[in-house]
């Protein structure tokens, strides 16, 4: 579940960075593999969050 996670933390830390390309993919790659699970997480739900926010400020 760790090795999972990590997407998300590599997300959080390109997205401090200020590179948004990366920070994107890293989410994507976290939600995609989390994209069948059968609970609810706090993680998944923020990642969402940051993807949408993202996506909306466009790619630099």
């Amino acid at each position: 579940m760790n090795v999972v996670r990590a997407y998300d933390w590599l997300g959080v830390a390109y997205e401090q960075l200020g590179k948004k390309d990366q920070a994107l993919r890293e989410y994507q790659k976290f939600l995609e593999i989390w994209k069948e699970a059968d609970f609810s997480s706090k993680e998944i739900e923020d990642a969402k969050v940051r993807v949408a926010k993202l996506k909306g400020m466009g790619s630099q």
